[in-house]
């Protein structure tokens, strides 16, 4: 088989299989009850192509949370990684077909990962996302544009559109080849901010006196060729978008005027007077976020994307750790959003700017109460990346204000196309929202110093956090990872994440130059402590001998266990002080219904089940809902 590392997309689904030997390939096509037939005019690997591409439901619902990660690593783009980055996840999706071993790399076809779910750090207009959610019109053109593949299923020839536009080097010869009004209107929706409407895309392709009242678009001229071709996809009523990868292609012309833009922007900043001497420099969010998350998860906040924190918990932690609540919110949102176990402390920071910039997690462009709006999911990083390509054209170490990167921003082609996506009334909505960006967003991140008097200026550390500059490592022994004095910890740059959040049943969190944990075995957690469990954490941090027999003796344990079931939560209760005890709580009374079953209380079903568990849990009793 050819070897991986010629492709810069995943090998076609066929040639794949192709390769593949018999003692592989026969086993998978027997989970789906097919067999190859040497009579049949298509090759060996076209037959086991068709056999394969079809996920079963099943297949699906039957990995393991391991398995399930390394899928949702795989499906976007590129599609591959190293088996080590994968460790034991890889094993089960190799066994079920879903992806394929090639050398030391797992690949998960193109045709495969079209019928996988978007990932939450996968960007929303990514080709990937935008073909595998088009709507049958869409298909069908594309389809009809593809002649060699018109018996084929529809799967492997969108797999194989995807290589396309997933090969930057393929995709940048495809463009360059299309007719001169083609490549004029791709490259002038690409300067709209890639998000158009049909009139606005009409307009652009020259063809007004064509658009009729359903708003339809024709099926001839350089409108319909894009969108036949793929580089071009409607994203809801009325609305088109590029996708990403077409984007960064098709923006590159614009992007060099844009240079020159920058170029006179320099010049008026350096004859400005010397910069601010004072100001607030940036630092690594890293350590923080992992404190936020250690003092969050006792709370019953655990990590993981898609729950909601509480307010209340969020503004207690945030005064613990001497934090705005805005920024305390922002990172821990963020730092929820992708797996951090396997990160050391020094990564996270990078991690989190990643997340920020390619994910519409922590819009700043909603409001408290907006709740669903017309707005698209990417408007907001439009508008970051706006902001971003204007501050890396600043002269780096000098200082400019606000308004200026602003005004700057303003004088981009993007911006009126990038207003039209957040959907609010021309004027101020855009300028608003880039100011957000500029003195909330980027100075959490540590991407931006902010001097006193308002001015900002990339700091120092956003050269790696660009891919300008190599990322600093900090070199560690194994002892200098951690350092213990009695109970309290400090955790180097150097130091595992998962180490640090393995303690947060039992461990208070600070920040003191970097993550400094103190353990208090006292601490009420939510749920009881295993204390096998917390030894084991305690012997991967290198906690010593004494301290880890202090605090498993210290561990109190809970006074009884019981399951809450559903519509209402009954809790068994066999001891009766125990039962008399939960009855003379205030706030416990009010959760109770009256006149329910004896052995136990029936509680409110409406009660934030959070909220019992923290109420019971101060009884000694380990609160757990039911399945």
């Amino acid at each position: 088989m050819r070897a991986i590392a010629r492709y810069s997309v995943p090998v076609s689904f066929a040639e794949l299989l192709e390769g593949l030997p018999d003692s592989i390939l026969e086993p998978l096509l027997a989970t789906r009850g097919a067999k190859l037939d040497p009579s049949k005019i298509l090759s060996r690997g076209e037959q086991a192509a068709r056999a394969l591409v079809h996920v079963p439901g099943r297949a699906l619902a039957s990995l393991t949370p391991s398995a399930r990660d390394a899928l949702d690593r795989l499906a976007p783009a590129p599609g591959k990684l190293a088996r080590a980055e994968l460790a034991a996840g890889a094993r089960q999706l190799l066994e079920l077909g879903l992806a394929f071993d090639v050398g030391e790399t797992v690949v998960c076809p193109a045709a495969i990962r079209l019928s996988l779910a978007r990932t939450p750090r996968e960007d929303p207009r990514a080709a990937r996302a935008l073909l595998a959610f088009a709507n049958e019109e869409t298909v069908r053109d594309l389809l009809q544009a593809m002649p060699g593949r018109r018996g084929a299923p529809r799967a492997l020839a969108l797999g194989e559109l995807l290589e396309r536009l997933e090969d930057e080097a393929v995709l940048a010869r495809e463009i360059d080849e299309l007719p001169l009004a083609e490549r004029l209107a791709l490259a002038a929706i690409e300067a709209r901010g890639g998000d158009v409407s049909s009139s606005e895309l009409l307009s652009l392709a020259r063809e007004p006196a064509r658009w009729d009242v359903r708003g339809a678009i024709p099926k001839r001229g350089p409108a319909h060729a894009l969108l036949a071709r793929g580089l071009l996809f409607p994203t809801g009523h009325d609305r088109f978008a590029l996708p990403s990868e077409v984007a960064r292609v098709a923006g590159r012309e614009r992007r060099a005027v844009l240079e020159r833009r920058r170029h006179t922007l320099l010049w008026k900043l350096q004859r400005v007077e010397d910069d601010t001497t004072r100001a607030d420099l940036a630092t690594d969010p890293g350590p923080l976020a992992v404190a936020l998350l250690i003092e969050l998860t006792p709370a019953g906040e655990l990590p993981r994307v898609g729950a909601v924190v509480r307010r209340t918990a969020l503004n207690r932690v945030a005064h613990a750790l001497a934090v705005s609540p805005e920024r305390a919110g922002m990172l821990a949102g963020l730092a929820r959003a992708g797996p951090l176990d396997a990160l050391s402390i020094q990564e996270v920071g990078a991690q989190l700017f990643t997340v920020w910039r390619g994910t519409p997690i922590h819009d700043e462009s909603r409001g408290p109460k907006d709740g669903a709006t017309e707005r698209t999911p990417s408007a907001i990083m439009l508008v970051r990346e706006l902001a971003l390509d204007t501050l890396r054209g600043l002269p780096r170490g000098r200082f400019v204000s606000v308004e200026d990167v602003v005004r700057a921003a303003r004088a981009d082609h993007r911006a009126e196309g990038i207003e039209a996506a957040l959907r609010a009334p021309a004027g101020a909505a855009l300028d608003l929202v880039l100011r957000t960006v500029l003195t909330v967003s980027l100075p959490a991140l540590g991407v931006v110093d902010v001097a006193h008097d308002g001015t900002l200026r990339l700091a120092a550390r956003a050269s790696s956090l660009f891919g300008d500059a190599a990322p600093s490592q900090t070199s560690a022994s194994d002892a200098d990872l951690v350092r213990w004095v009695d109970r309290r910890a400090r955790f180097s740059g150097a130091a595992n994440v998962g180490v640090a959040l393995a303690l947060s049943p039992v461990a208070r969190a600070a920040i003191d130059d970097g993550l400094v944990l103190t353990l208090d075995p006292e601490r009420p957690p939510p749920l009881s402590v295993d204390p096998d469990r917390l030894a084991r954490s305690l012997e991967r941090a290198l906690c010593p001998e004494p301290v880890v027999r202090a605090m498993l003796a210290a561990l109190p344990a809970p006074v009884a266990a019981a399951v809450a079931s559903a519509p209402a939560h009954w809790v068994p209760i066999d001891d009766p002080s125990l039962l008399s005890r939960l009855l003379e709580d205030p706030k416990i009374a009010r959760e109770v219904v009256p006149g329910g079953p004896a052995g136990g209380v029936l509680l409110h079903a409406h009660g934030s089940f959070p909220r019992l568990v923290r109420l019971f849990a101060k009884h000694g009793i380990d609160l757990r809902k039911g399945a």
